[in-house]
């Protein structure tokens, strides 16, 4: 039961942390940045590397999934 309540307090962190990440890009790079692999994902990769540059996409992405592919 105690794993349990670890690993939901460890999940609600988490989740903050991303969003408080997320709403700093937002001001930083004037991009929302939505989480997943959707369409919307993709578009917002493309723009995001056509207003920064490929290079920057480290910042802003995790570059070892599926998606960078459809982003470059």
């Amino acid at each position: 039961m105690r794993s349990v309540k670890v690993y939901d307090a460890a999940s609600i962190l988490a989740r903050d942390a991303l969003l408080k990440w997320s709403n700093g890009a937002k001001k930083t790079y004037g991009l929302t940045l939505p989480n997943g692999a959707s369409s919307a994902v993709i578009q917002a990769g493309k723009s995001y590397v056509h207003q920064h540059g490929k290079d920057a996409l480290a910042n802003v992405a995790k570059l070892h999934f599926k998606t960078i592919e459809d982003i470059h």
